[in-house]
């Protein structure tokens, strides 16, 4: 008769998908308030594309949100992994080398559209159909 170790996960508990749900939630609150900030300029300005600025910052706000979810579930994954390896007494606390890579260049990239997209919306207004006019007596 043969003996194989194995180990097998315990059930996962109800507070950890609570709170993967809860973080999800304030990390769409968060990334919703954030594209609102550009459509809410352009709105407020009267901007004349204010027509085109609120889908592409609902796509950034819905892009943004993605990549921070996808990030902290994976982490929370790993270091959840990772512990259960600590706790078994095979694993070395000190190597991190399995660890997901954080997404900096999509990062990056949505920094530089949220920049361009805030710069776009507070550009040339229109009100009483004449751009650059911000009332009727200039």
């Amino acid at each position: 008769m043969s003996l194989i170790l194995a180990y097998a996960d315990a059930p996962d508990e109800s507070n950890s998908t609570i709170w993967i749900v809860v973080v999800s939630t304030g990390l769409v609150l968060l990334c919703a308030g954030l594209a609102m900030v550009p459509a809410c300029v352009a709105w407020a300005r009267r901007h004349r594309r204010a027509e085109a600025i609120v889908p592409l910052a609902l796509v950034w706000g819905l892009g943004a949100a993605i990549s921070a979810i996808a990030t902290f579930i994976s982490q929370y994954h790993w270091s959840k992994d990772r512990m259960t390896l600590i706790e078994s007494g095979y694993y070395d606390p000190q190597d991190a080398s399995g660890a997901p890579a954080m997404p900096w260049m999509i990062w990056i990239a949505l920094a530089v559209m949220y920049a361009l997209l805030i710069v776009w919306a507070m550009g040339r207004t229109r009100v009483n159909g004449r751009a650059g006019k911000v009332d009727g007596n200039a």
